[in-house]
């Protein structure tokens, strides 16, 4: 059994091309079953196929790495993970919010969460990080584009309606290209502290 793959310049690729030219020869030496042989096959087309789209319209190959989450909001709060039985995390990017209600903390005393709300994205946790020290982190991802000066808030209220953090700041963001500075994507990332 033979396979070729003519649109895949496998110099270029790195690991991905590496890894159709082990397949390809382990397909030639072994006698592996017929559905294994399809599957791989299969696995080997697809990235042929994907190859082209690697191609930017400057003529130049870019891999295709996209961005991470936009923000981390970062915060300690004088508590104990008793006093954040039931309480609700909220999250917001310029006027709009996301909104958790923590879980319980698992045995290691964390307590993992996930917000959605109109296009906002976040996940985080909140440590204990021992003398009645919360360690609170999110990673927030907002729906549209962002710009220096965006505001972001972190508000934790206990299940009584105590306010435990409520703070808001400005952010100037960092500027990356994961791809290289002449390919897409653009990225915006920063880190909120409000400690």
């Amino acid at each position: 059994m033979r396979a070729q793959c003519t649109v895949l310049d496998t110099q270029n690729l790195g690991f991905s091309g590496y890894l159709v030219g082990f397949v390809v020869t382990m397909m030639r030496r072994s006698l592996a079953p017929i559905l294994v042989s399809h599957v791989v096959l299969a696995v080997i087309v697809n990235g042929c196929a994907g190859a082209e789209d690697e191609t930017t319209n400057n003529g130049r190959v870019c891999t295709d790495i996209g961005c991470a989450y936009a923000s981390t909001l970062d915060a300690r709060i004088a508590a104990s993970p008793a006093e954040l039985d039931g309480a609700t995390v909220t999250a917001c990017w310029r006027e709009t919010c996301a909104s958790a209600l923590l879980p319980a903390f698992d045995e290691h005393g964390v307590a993992a969460f996930v917000m959605v709300a109109d296009g906002v994205f976040g996940q985080g946790t909140i440590e204990d990080d021992g003398d009645d020290t919360m360690h609170v982190q999110i990673a927030l991802e907002p729906p549209a584009d962002l710009v220096d000066g965006d505001l972001y808030r972190l508000r934790v209220i206990d299940a009584g309606g105590r306010i435990l953090l409520d703070g808001q700041k400005t952010t100037t963001y960092v500027i990356t290209h994961p791809n290289g500075p002449e390919c897409d994507p653009t990225c915006h990332f920063a880190t909120v502290s409000f400690d």
